[in-house]
């Protein structure tokens, strides 16, 4: 017997995304969270920050929820990486060099 389970891609495109959880997992906790979810008043777009002082990395992420959705938000999608000093833009090779030693195995 088989069972044939059939998604549409709008059901998939439903599901939140949580890509903070995979960054932590890939790179362990950050040294500091902070995020504008709960910001009075909220802006249009939410944002969180994940920031690794000794690497001087800042992961910037934005809420990945229908429109006028209440937190908290578990689907969120990365933006960037910029380093904390200059605010530049941080490549995913510089990225991997500078978390080499936060990374989980």
């Amino acid at each position: 017997m088989f069972v044939l389970l059939v998604c549409s891609t709008s059901i998939l495109a439903e599901q939140p995304s949580d890509a903070v959880s995979r960054f932590i997992a890939k790179y362990g906790q950050p040294d500091r969270i902070e995020s504008s979810e709960y910001e009075n008043p909220r802006p249009p777009i939410v944002t969180k920050w994940l920031i690794y002082l000794k690497e001087k990395v800042r992961a910037v992420f934005f809420v990945d929820t229908p429109k006028g959705s209440a937190p908290p938000y578990h689907g969120w999608q990365l933006l960037g990486v910029q380093d904390t000093r200059t605010e530049e833009i941080i490549s995913p090779k510089e990225l991997g060099q500078r978390m080499q030693g936060r990374m989980k195995r």
